[in-house]
Protein backbone atom coordinates (compact mmCIF):
# COMPACT_ATOMS: atom_id res chain seq x y z
CA UNK A 1 0.00 0.00 0.00
CA UNK A 2 2.88 2.32 0.77
CA UNK A 3 4.38 1.60 -2.67
CA UNK A 4 1.00 2.17 -4.28
CA UNK A 5 0.52 5.50 -2.49
CA UNK A 6 3.97 6.62 -3.57
CA UNK A 7 3.28 5.72 -7.19
CA UNK A 8 -0.07 7.52 -7.17
CA UNK A 9 1.54 10.57 -5.60
CA UNK A 10 4.14 10.60 -8.37
CA UNK A 11 1.71 10.30 -11.32
CA UNK A 12 -1.72 11.63 -10.31
CA UNK A 13 -0.94 15.38 -10.62
CA UNK A 14 0.29 14.91 -14.21
CA UNK A 15 -2.69 12.72 -15.09
CA UNK A 16 -5.07 15.30 -13.60
CA UNK A 17 -3.34 17.99 -15.67
CA UNK A 18 -3.76 15.93 -18.85
CA UNK A 19 -7.39 15.03 -18.13
CA UNK A 20 -8.36 18.59 -17.23
CA UNK A 21 -6.60 19.97 -20.32
CA UNK A 22 -7.66 17.52 -23.01
CA UNK A 23 -10.86 15.98 -21.65
CA UNK A 24 -12.46 18.97 -19.95
CA UNK A 25 -11.00 22.41 -20.58
CA UNK A 26 -10.39 22.38 -24.34
CA UNK A 27 -13.71 20.77 -25.36
CA UNK A 28 -15.69 22.88 -22.90
CA UNK A 29 -14.09 26.16 -23.97
CA UNK A 30 -14.43 25.23 -27.64
CA UNK A 31 -18.14 24.73 -27.04
CA UNK A 32 -18.59 27.91 -25.00
CA UNK A 33 -16.43 29.97 -27.34
CA UNK A 34 -18.58 28.88 -30.28
CA UNK A 35 -21.85 28.58 -28.39
CA UNK A 36 -23.90 30.15 -31.18
CA UNK A 37 -22.74 27.36 -33.51
CA UNK A 38 -24.57 24.83 -31.33
CA UNK A 39 -28.28 24.52 -30.65
CA UNK A 40 -27.88 22.15 -27.69
CA UNK A 41 -27.06 23.62 -24.27
CA UNK A 42 -23.75 23.21 -22.46
CA UNK A 43 -25.29 20.66 -20.09
CA UNK A 44 -25.71 18.33 -23.07
CA UNK A 45 -21.96 17.79 -23.34
CA UNK A 46 -21.29 17.36 -19.62
CA UNK A 47 -21.94 13.57 -19.72
CA UNK A 48 -19.48 13.30 -22.61
CA UNK A 49 -16.81 15.22 -20.66
CA UNK A 50 -17.33 13.13 -17.53
CA UNK A 51 -17.27 9.76 -19.29
CA UNK A 52 -14.18 10.53 -21.36
CA UNK A 53 -12.40 12.03 -18.34
CA UNK A 54 -13.15 8.98 -16.20
CA UNK A 55 -11.94 6.56 -18.88
CA UNK A 56 -8.68 8.44 -19.50
CA UNK A 57 -8.07 8.91 -15.77
CA UNK A 58 -8.55 5.22 -14.98
CA UNK A 59 -6.51 3.95 -17.94
CA UNK A 60 -3.53 6.24 -17.29
CA UNK A 61 -3.58 5.47 -13.56
CA UNK A 62 -3.66 1.71 -14.13
CA UNK A 63 -0.75 1.98 -16.56
CA UNK A 64 1.22 3.86 -13.91
CA UNK A 65 0.40 1.30 -11.24
CA UNK A 66 1.41 -1.75 -13.28
CA UNK A 67 4.70 -0.35 -14.59
CA UNK A 68 7.27 -2.66 -12.96
CA UNK A 69 10.34 -0.42 -12.63
CA UNK A 70 10.59 2.88 -10.76
CA UNK A 71 12.82 4.41 -13.41
CA UNK A 72 10.32 3.63 -16.14
CA UNK A 73 7.53 5.05 -13.95
CA UNK A 74 9.45 8.32 -13.62
CA UNK A 75 9.82 8.56 -17.40
CA UNK A 76 6.13 7.73 -17.76
CA UNK A 77 5.26 10.57 -15.36
CA UNK A 78 7.46 12.93 -17.39
CA UNK A 79 5.86 11.87 -20.70
CA UNK A 80 2.33 12.36 -19.36
CA UNK A 81 3.30 15.82 -18.15
CA UNK A 82 4.97 16.66 -21.47
CA UNK A 83 1.87 15.64 -23.45
CA UNK A 84 -0.39 17.69 -21.17
CA UNK A 85 1.94 20.69 -21.35
CA UNK A 86 2.25 20.36 -25.12
CA UNK A 87 -1.54 20.29 -25.51
CA UNK A 88 -1.86 23.32 -23.23
CA UNK A 89 0.79 25.35 -25.06
CA UNK A 90 -0.40 24.35 -28.54
CA UNK A 91 -4.03 25.19 -27.85
CA UNK A 92 -3.33 28.52 -26.18
CA UNK A 93 -0.31 29.89 -28.04
CA UNK A 94 0.76 28.03 -31.18
CA UNK A 95 -2.28 27.66 -33.44
CA UNK A 96 -2.22 29.62 -36.69
CA UNK A 97 -5.28 31.22 -38.27
CA UNK A 98 -6.64 28.32 -40.30
CA UNK A 99 -10.12 29.84 -40.53
CA UNK A 100 -13.51 28.23 -40.21
CA UNK A 101 -13.94 24.47 -40.43
CA UNK A 102 -16.23 24.91 -43.43
CA UNK A 103 -15.14 21.89 -45.45
CA UNK A 104 -12.87 23.86 -47.76
CA UNK A 105 -9.55 22.19 -48.56
CA UNK A 106 -6.73 23.71 -46.54
CA UNK A 107 -3.38 24.46 -48.14
CA UNK A 108 -1.27 23.09 -45.30
CA UNK A 109 1.94 24.19 -47.03
CA UNK A 110 1.11 27.75 -45.96
CA UNK A 111 1.73 26.77 -42.35
CA UNK A 112 5.31 25.57 -42.61
CA UNK A 113 6.62 28.12 -40.09
CA UNK A 114 3.89 27.19 -37.60
CA UNK A 115 4.73 23.51 -38.16
CA UNK A 116 8.44 24.08 -37.44
CA UNK A 117 7.77 26.15 -34.31
CA UNK A 118 5.13 23.72 -33.04
CA UNK A 119 7.37 20.69 -33.57
CA UNK A 120 10.31 22.34 -31.83
CA UNK A 121 8.21 23.35 -28.83
CA UNK A 122 6.78 19.86 -28.44
CA UNK A 123 10.26 18.31 -28.70
CA UNK A 124 11.72 20.74 -26.16
CA UNK A 125 8.90 20.04 -23.68
CA UNK A 126 9.14 16.26 -24.14
CA UNK A 127 12.92 15.93 -24.13
CA UNK A 128 13.30 18.54 -21.40
CA UNK A 129 10.82 16.81 -19.08
CA UNK A 130 12.50 13.41 -19.50
CA UNK A 131 15.99 14.89 -19.13
CA UNK A 132 15.01 16.74 -15.96
CA UNK A 133 13.70 13.50 -14.42
CA UNK A 134 16.90 11.67 -15.33
CA UNK A 135 19.24 14.37 -14.04
CA UNK A 136 17.38 15.69 -10.96
CA UNK A 137 14.62 13.23 -10.17
CA UNK A 138 13.29 14.56 -6.86
CA UNK A 139 13.43 18.24 -7.82
CA UNK A 140 12.02 17.58 -11.27
CA UNK A 141 9.11 15.49 -9.95
CA UNK A 142 8.28 18.17 -7.39
CA UNK A 143 8.32 20.93 -10.02
CA UNK A 144 6.26 18.84 -12.44
CA UNK A 145 3.66 18.10 -9.75
CA UNK A 146 3.38 21.77 -8.75
CA UNK A 147 3.15 23.00 -12.35
CA UNK A 148 0.60 20.32 -13.21
CA UNK A 149 -1.70 21.16 -10.31
CA UNK A 150 -1.28 24.90 -10.81
CA UNK A 151 -2.20 24.81 -14.54
CA UNK A 152 -5.06 22.39 -13.88
CA UNK A 153 -6.48 24.82 -11.30
CA UNK A 154 -6.00 27.80 -13.63
CA UNK A 155 -7.95 26.02 -16.35
CA UNK A 156 -10.75 24.99 -13.98
CA UNK A 157 -11.13 28.55 -12.69
CA UNK A 158 -11.07 29.90 -16.27
CA UNK A 159 -13.73 27.41 -17.30
CA UNK A 160 -15.96 28.32 -14.34
CA UNK A 161 -15.65 31.99 -15.32
CA UNK A 162 -16.57 31.20 -18.94
CA UNK A 163 -19.59 29.14 -17.88
CA UNK A 164 -20.87 32.02 -15.75
CA UNK A 165 -20.23 34.79 -18.29
CA UNK A 166 -20.94 33.16 -21.65
CA UNK A 167 -24.38 33.98 -22.97
CA UNK A 168 -26.04 32.61 -26.07
CA UNK A 169 -27.17 35.32 -28.50
CA UNK A 170 -28.54 32.72 -30.88
CA UNK A 171 -32.32 32.33 -30.90
CA UNK A 172 -33.18 28.66 -31.23
CA UNK A 173 -36.85 28.93 -30.27
CA UNK A 174 -37.92 28.13 -33.84
CA UNK A 175 -36.87 25.05 -35.79
CA UNK A 176 -36.82 24.91 -39.59
CA UNK A 177 -38.96 21.96 -40.58
CA UNK A 178 -39.44 20.19 -43.90
CA UNK A 179 -43.18 20.83 -43.76
CA UNK A 180 -44.61 21.83 -47.14
CA UNK A 181 -41.18 21.45 -48.75
CA UNK A 182 -42.51 20.58 -52.19
CA UNK A 183 -45.88 22.35 -52.24
CA UNK A 184 -46.35 25.21 -54.70
CA UNK A 185 -49.28 27.37 -55.75
CA UNK A 186 -51.56 27.08 -58.76
CA UNK A 187 -51.54 30.89 -58.97
CA UNK A 188 -48.25 32.62 -58.20
CA UNK A 189 -44.88 31.34 -57.00
CA UNK A 190 -41.50 32.79 -56.20
CA UNK A 191 -38.98 29.94 -56.12
CA UNK A 192 -35.44 30.74 -55.02
CA UNK A 193 -32.63 28.19 -55.27
CA UNK A 194 -29.47 29.20 -53.41
CA UNK A 195 -26.60 27.10 -54.77
CA UNK A 196 -24.04 27.59 -52.03
CA UNK A 197 -20.65 28.97 -53.16
CA UNK A 198 -21.44 28.90 -56.91
CA UNK A 199 -18.91 31.33 -58.36
CA UNK A 200 -19.74 33.09 -61.62
CA UNK A 201 -16.59 31.63 -63.22
CA UNK A 202 -17.72 28.13 -62.28
CA UNK A 203 -21.21 28.78 -63.64
CA UNK A 204 -19.73 29.88 -66.96
CA UNK A 205 -17.48 26.79 -67.08
CA UNK A 206 -19.95 24.17 -65.85
CA UNK A 207 -23.51 25.43 -66.25
CA UNK A 208 -24.12 27.77 -69.19
CA UNK A 209 -23.45 25.30 -72.02
CA UNK A 210 -24.52 22.14 -70.22
CA UNK A 211 -27.90 23.46 -69.07
CA UNK A 212 -28.62 26.19 -71.64
CA UNK A 213 -31.69 24.44 -73.07
CA UNK A 214 -33.24 23.70 -69.67
CA UNK A 215 -32.58 27.32 -68.59
CA UNK A 216 -33.50 29.04 -71.87
CA UNK A 217 -36.13 31.25 -70.22
CA UNK A 218 -33.57 32.60 -67.74
CA UNK A 219 -31.29 35.59 -67.87
CA UNK A 220 -27.82 34.99 -66.52
CA UNK A 221 -26.17 38.01 -64.88
CA UNK A 222 -22.40 37.76 -65.23
CA UNK A 223 -21.49 41.03 -63.52
CA UNK A 224 -22.82 40.59 -59.99
CA UNK A 225 -20.97 41.52 -56.81
CA UNK A 226 -22.52 39.84 -53.79
CA UNK A 227 -22.09 42.59 -51.22
CA UNK A 228 -22.08 39.98 -48.47
CA UNK A 229 -19.97 36.87 -47.89
CA UNK A 230 -19.62 34.21 -46.58
CA UNK A 231 -22.97 32.47 -46.08
CA UNK A 232 -23.80 34.07 -42.73
CA UNK A 233 -23.80 37.45 -44.50
CA UNK A 234 -24.94 36.41 -47.99
CA UNK A 235 -28.22 34.75 -46.97
CA UNK A 236 -29.55 37.57 -44.76
CA UNK A 237 -28.58 40.07 -47.45
CA UNK A 238 -30.60 38.12 -50.03
CA UNK A 239 -33.59 37.98 -47.70
CA UNK A 240 -33.47 41.53 -46.34
CA UNK A 241 -31.57 43.69 -48.82
CA UNK A 242 -29.53 45.12 -45.94
CA UNK A 243 -25.73 44.88 -46.01
CA UNK A 244 -23.64 44.16 -42.96
CA UNK A 245 -21.79 47.06 -41.36
CA UNK A 246 -18.55 45.70 -39.91
CA UNK A 247 -18.67 48.03 -36.91
CA UNK A 248 -21.81 46.39 -35.49
CA UNK A 249 -22.03 42.99 -33.76
CA UNK A 250 -23.34 40.38 -36.16
CA UNK A 251 -26.23 39.44 -33.87
CA UNK A 252 -27.38 43.08 -33.98
CA UNK A 253 -27.11 43.03 -37.76
CA UNK A 254 -29.43 40.04 -37.96
CA UNK A 255 -32.01 41.64 -35.66
CA UNK A 256 -32.00 44.96 -37.49
CA UNK A 257 -31.87 43.46 -40.98
CA UNK A 258 -34.95 41.29 -40.53
CA UNK A 259 -36.78 43.88 -38.41
CA UNK A 260 -36.31 46.62 -41.01
CA UNK A 261 -36.86 44.46 -44.09
CA UNK A 262 -40.43 44.33 -45.40
CA UNK A 263 -40.09 41.42 -47.86
CA UNK A 264 -41.49 38.65 -45.67
CA UNK A 265 -44.09 40.94 -44.10
CA UNK A 266 -45.27 42.18 -47.50
CA UNK A 267 -45.46 38.65 -48.89
CA UNK A 268 -47.60 37.57 -45.96
CA UNK A 269 -49.85 40.62 -46.46
CA UNK A 270 -50.25 39.57 -50.09
CA UNK A 271 -51.43 36.15 -48.89
CA UNK A 272 -48.26 34.21 -49.72
CA UNK A 273 -47.11 31.13 -47.90
CA UNK A 274 -43.50 31.93 -46.96
CA UNK A 275 -41.16 28.95 -46.56
CA UNK A 276 -37.44 29.21 -45.82
CA UNK A 277 -35.39 26.02 -46.13
CA UNK A 278 -31.99 27.13 -44.91
CA UNK A 279 -29.84 26.96 -41.80
CA UNK A 280 -31.40 28.28 -38.63
CA UNK A 281 -28.26 30.31 -38.00
CA UNK A 282 -28.81 32.35 -41.17
CA UNK A 283 -32.31 33.59 -40.33
CA UNK A 284 -31.71 34.83 -36.81
CA UNK A 285 -34.03 37.77 -36.23
CA UNK A 286 -36.77 36.64 -38.61
CA UNK A 287 -40.28 36.56 -37.16
CA UNK A 288 -40.92 32.83 -37.03
CA UNK A 289 -44.68 33.35 -36.86
CA UNK A 290 -44.61 34.66 -40.44
CA UNK A 291 -42.78 31.65 -41.90
CA UNK A 292 -44.89 28.57 -42.52
CA UNK A 293 -42.19 25.96 -42.00
CA UNK A 294 -40.68 27.47 -38.85
CA UNK A 295 -42.02 25.62 -35.85
CA UNK A 296 -41.73 26.63 -32.22
CA UNK A 297 -39.31 24.39 -30.37
CA UNK A 298 -37.76 24.70 -26.92
CA UNK A 299 -35.47 21.71 -26.54
CA UNK A 300 -32.66 20.29 -28.64
CA UNK A 301 -30.71 17.07 -28.19
CA UNK A 302 -27.67 15.29 -29.59
CA UNK A 303 -29.20 12.58 -31.73
CA UNK A 304 -25.97 10.81 -32.71
CA UNK A 305 -23.20 10.81 -30.09
CA UNK A 306 -20.93 8.75 -32.33
CA UNK A 307 -20.93 11.44 -35.03
CA UNK A 308 -20.85 14.29 -32.50
CA UNK A 309 -17.09 14.15 -32.80
CA UNK A 310 -16.23 16.82 -30.27
CA UNK A 311 -12.89 15.23 -29.40
CA UNK A 312 -11.82 15.12 -33.01
CA UNK A 313 -12.20 18.90 -32.97
CA UNK A 314 -10.25 18.98 -29.68
CA UNK A 315 -7.48 16.94 -31.28
CA UNK A 316 -7.44 19.31 -34.23
CA UNK A 317 -7.01 22.33 -31.95
CA UNK A 318 -4.51 20.81 -29.53
CA UNK A 319 -2.35 18.60 -31.71
CA UNK A 320 1.00 19.68 -33.19
CA UNK A 321 0.67 21.55 -36.48
CA UNK A 322 2.05 18.61 -38.47
CA UNK A 323 -0.72 16.36 -37.14
CA UNK A 324 -3.66 18.71 -37.74
CA UNK A 325 -4.51 17.39 -41.24
CA UNK A 326 -5.28 14.03 -39.59
CA UNK A 327 -8.04 15.62 -37.49
CA UNK A 328 -9.46 18.27 -39.83
CA UNK A 329 -13.25 18.07 -39.76
CA UNK A 330 -16.19 19.80 -41.38
CA UNK A 331 -18.05 21.85 -38.77
CA UNK A 332 -21.45 21.04 -40.24
CA UNK A 333 -20.89 17.37 -39.37
CA UNK A 334 -21.19 18.33 -35.71
CA UNK A 335 -24.16 20.64 -36.35
CA UNK A 336 -26.02 17.89 -38.19
CA UNK A 337 -25.97 15.62 -35.12
CA UNK A 338 -28.09 18.09 -33.12
CA UNK A 339 -31.83 18.06 -33.55
CA UNK A 340 -35.13 18.93 -31.93
CA UNK A 341 -36.53 16.59 -29.32
CA UNK A 342 -40.03 16.82 -30.79
CA UNK A 343 -40.93 13.82 -32.92
CA UNK A 344 -43.45 15.94 -34.81
CA UNK A 345 -40.77 18.10 -36.45
CA UNK A 346 -38.50 16.85 -39.22
CA UNK A 347 -35.74 19.41 -39.57
CA UNK A 348 -34.34 20.69 -42.84
CA UNK A 349 -30.63 19.89 -43.14
CA UNK A 350 -28.01 20.73 -45.74
CA UNK A 351 -28.01 17.43 -47.54
CA UNK A 352 -28.62 17.66 -51.30
CA UNK A 353 -28.73 13.88 -51.67
CA UNK A 354 -31.54 13.71 -49.10
CA UNK A 355 -33.25 16.69 -50.73
CA UNK A 356 -33.23 14.89 -54.09
CA UNK A 357 -34.46 11.63 -52.56
CA UNK A 358 -37.31 13.48 -50.85
CA UNK A 359 -38.17 15.26 -54.09
CA UNK A 360 -38.26 12.01 -56.08
CA UNK A 361 -40.30 10.34 -53.37
CA UNK A 362 -42.84 13.10 -52.79
CA UNK A 363 -42.87 15.02 -56.07
CA UNK A 364 -44.33 18.52 -56.31
CA UNK A 365 -47.81 19.28 -55.05
CA UNK A 366 -49.98 22.35 -55.56
CA UNK A 367 -52.58 24.22 -53.54
CA UNK A 368 -54.43 27.48 -53.94
CA UNK A 369 -52.35 29.82 -51.80
CA UNK A 370 -49.53 31.82 -53.39
CA UNK A 371 -46.07 30.59 -52.40
CA UNK A 372 -42.64 32.04 -51.76
CA UNK A 373 -40.08 29.29 -51.19
CA UNK A 374 -36.36 29.66 -50.50
CA UNK A 375 -34.25 26.50 -50.96
CA UNK A 376 -30.69 26.71 -49.68
CA UNK A 377 -28.71 23.82 -51.18
CA UNK A 378 -25.17 22.72 -50.39
CA UNK A 379 -24.52 23.16 -54.11
CA UNK A 380 -20.89 23.89 -54.96
CA UNK A 381 -19.76 24.04 -51.34
CA UNK A 382 -17.08 21.61 -50.23
CA UNK A 383 -16.75 18.88 -49.09
CA UNK A 384 -17.80 17.26 -52.35
CA UNK A 385 -19.93 14.29 -51.33
CA UNK A 386 -22.54 14.12 -54.14
CA UNK A 387 -22.00 13.05 -57.75
CA UNK A 388 -23.61 14.28 -60.98
CA UNK A 389 -26.54 11.87 -60.50
CA UNK A 390 -27.48 13.26 -57.11
CA UNK A 391 -26.05 10.21 -55.33
CA UNK A 392 -23.86 10.04 -52.25
CA UNK A 393 -20.20 9.93 -53.28
CA UNK A 394 -17.45 10.82 -50.82
CA UNK A 395 -14.94 10.97 -53.69
CA UNK A 396 -16.84 13.43 -55.85
CA UNK A 397 -15.57 16.78 -57.15
CA UNK A 398 -16.65 20.38 -57.56
CA UNK A 399 -17.66 19.72 -61.16
CA UNK A 400 -19.68 16.60 -60.41
CA UNK A 401 -21.41 18.05 -57.36
CA UNK A 402 -22.33 21.25 -59.22
CA UNK A 403 -23.71 19.21 -62.11
CA UNK A 404 -25.70 17.11 -59.67
CA UNK A 405 -27.19 20.23 -58.09
CA UNK A 406 -28.33 21.61 -61.44
CA UNK A 407 -29.69 18.22 -62.40
CA UNK A 408 -31.88 18.42 -59.28
CA UNK A 409 -32.95 22.00 -60.03
CA UNK A 410 -33.80 21.32 -63.67
CA UNK A 411 -35.79 18.22 -62.73
CA UNK A 412 -37.69 20.39 -60.26
CA UNK A 413 -38.36 22.90 -63.05
CA UNK A 414 -39.55 20.12 -65.37
CA UNK A 415 -42.01 19.03 -62.69
CA UNK A 416 -43.26 22.61 -62.42
CA UNK A 417 -43.92 22.59 -66.16
CA UNK A 418 -45.85 19.32 -65.94
CA UNK A 419 -48.03 20.75 -63.18
CA UNK A 420 -48.65 23.94 -65.17
CA UNK A 421 -47.15 26.27 -62.57
CA UNK A 422 -43.91 27.16 -64.37
CA UNK A 423 -45.16 30.11 -66.41
CA UNK A 424 -46.76 31.88 -63.47
CA UNK A 425 -43.62 31.57 -61.34
CA UNK A 426 -40.61 33.77 -60.78
CA UNK A 427 -37.58 31.50 -60.42
CA UNK A 428 -34.21 32.66 -59.15
CA UNK A 429 -31.08 30.50 -59.07
CA UNK A 430 -28.35 32.28 -57.17
CA UNK A 431 -25.31 31.63 -55.05
CA UNK A 432 -25.10 32.99 -51.52
CA UNK A 433 -21.60 34.18 -52.44
CA UNK A 434 -18.85 33.32 -54.90
CA UNK A 435 -16.30 30.57 -54.47
CA UNK A 436 -13.04 32.23 -55.56
CA UNK A 437 -10.83 35.03 -54.28
CA UNK A 438 -12.94 37.06 -51.81
CA UNK A 439 -16.16 35.21 -52.72
CA UNK A 440 -17.28 38.41 -54.40
CA UNK A 441 -18.76 37.16 -57.69
CA UNK A 442 -21.81 34.88 -57.29
CA UNK A 443 -23.70 33.36 -60.21
CA UNK A 444 -27.27 34.65 -60.63
CA UNK A 445 -29.99 33.32 -62.98
CA UNK A 446 -33.47 34.87 -63.09
CA UNK A 447 -36.67 33.81 -64.87
CA UNK A 448 -39.47 36.28 -64.32
CA UNK A 449 -43.14 35.40 -64.36
CA UNK A 450 -44.70 34.78 -67.81
CA UNK A 451 -41.35 35.12 -69.60
CA UNK A 452 -40.66 32.81 -72.54
CA UNK A 453 -37.45 32.97 -74.58
CA UNK A 454 -35.78 31.07 -77.37
CA UNK A 455 -32.46 30.91 -75.55
CA UNK A 456 -30.66 31.78 -72.34
CA UNK A 457 -29.78 35.49 -72.26
CA UNK A 458 -26.54 36.76 -70.74
CA UNK A 459 -26.66 40.23 -69.20
CA UNK A 460 -23.59 42.19 -68.13
CA UNK A 461 -25.53 44.88 -66.30
CA UNK A 462 -23.81 45.52 -62.96
CA UNK A 463 -25.79 44.24 -59.99
CA UNK A 464 -25.57 43.18 -56.35
CA UNK A 465 -27.68 41.04 -54.05
CA UNK A 466 -29.75 44.17 -53.38
CA UNK A 467 -30.99 43.84 -56.96
CA UNK A 468 -31.82 40.18 -56.37
CA UNK A 469 -33.73 41.23 -53.25
CA UNK A 470 -35.51 43.88 -55.34
CA UNK A 471 -36.57 41.26 -57.89
CA UNK A 472 -38.15 39.22 -55.13
CA UNK A 473 -39.65 42.26 -53.40
CA UNK A 474 -41.40 43.66 -56.46
CA UNK A 475 -43.47 40.47 -56.73
CA UNK A 476 -45.13 41.37 -53.43
CA UNK A 477 -45.98 44.83 -54.74
CA UNK A 478 -48.06 43.61 -57.68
Amino acid sequence: MKRLKTRIKDIIPQIVFLVVTFCVFIPATLFLGNINEFVVDFVSIIPILLIVSAIVMVVLTIIGIVIPHKRILDIYAAVVFAIAAGLYIQNNFLNGNIGELNGKTVDWSRYRIEAVISTLVWLVVLVGSIAAIVVKREVALKVIRIVSLFLACVQILTLVFMIVTTKRTYNSSYAISKEGEFTLSKKDNVVVFVVDTLDSDWAEEMVLDRWSEELKDFTYYDNVVAGGAPTRLGVPLLLTGRQYDTIEPIEEYYKKAFAESTLIKDLVKENYNVKLYTGQAFVQGVDGTLVDNMKEEKEYIIKDYERFNLYEMVAFCASPQLMKPMFYIYGDNIRSTQTVRSKDIEEYKFDDVQFYEDFKSEGLDVDSKKTYVFYHLNGSHSPYVMNEKGEKDNYSSLEKQTEGTFMIITEYIDEMKKLGVYDNSTIIITADHGGKALYENPAVFVKEKNVSQDKLIISSNPATFKNVYGTMAKVSLK
